[in-house]
């Protein structure tokens, strides 16, 4: 594992592959994104078809990147991800939601490195309840793979508590 700087804790992956993602799910998407950018360093959202991973949508968020300012917002988020926080952040910006520091940090290097990123055995600080530790698999989006301005982020619960 490689440490990225101002990412805590330090289980975070960059160059990896496919093989280095323990889960079944990431690989597929994963996959998905390698083949999709071809040559470029990244796909562009117009490659992002939902239904090719439809069965871990639940488990998906999308984050707009602003284009002037370093301003993330919340554009989609899987039904099992807003379930594990007990809120629907959808239209709000990672600073109007508590506990998105680690977060914005992910987002940041992604957007200046152009580049995935794969975070292990992290607590899922966003939720106020005594929730879990998740895995991240990160991945930028952007027109002609230039600038990134969505990121593709897929949670996998390791330890998930009942909810209701």
């Amino acid at each position: 594992m490689v440490s990225v700087p101002n990412i805590q804790p330090s289980d975070v992956v960059i160059n990896f592959d496919v093989n280095d993602i323990s889960w079944a799910a990431g690989r597929t998407l994963y996959t998905w994104w390698d083949d999709a950018r071809g040559t470029r360093y990244f796909p562009a959202r117009r490659d992002f078809k939902p239904a090719t991973v439809k069965s871990i949508l639940p488990d998906i968020q999308l984050i707009d990147v602003a284009e002037h300012q370093p301003e993330f917002s919340v554009r989609l988020i899987g039904t099992r991800v807003t379930e594990a926080l007990g809120f629907d952040p959808t239209g709000k910006t990672l600073e109007q939601i508590p506990n998105t520091q680690q977060l914005r940090k992910t987002c940041d290097w992604i957007v200046e490195n152009k580049k995935p990123l794969l975070r292990t055995n992290l607590s899922f600080l966003w939720s106020n309840s005594e929730l879990q530790t998740c895995s991240v698999l990160a991945l930028p989006l952007g027109p002609e793979g230039e600038q990134v301005r969505m990121l593709l982020l897929y949670y996998r619960f390791d330890t998930m508590r009942t909810f209701g």
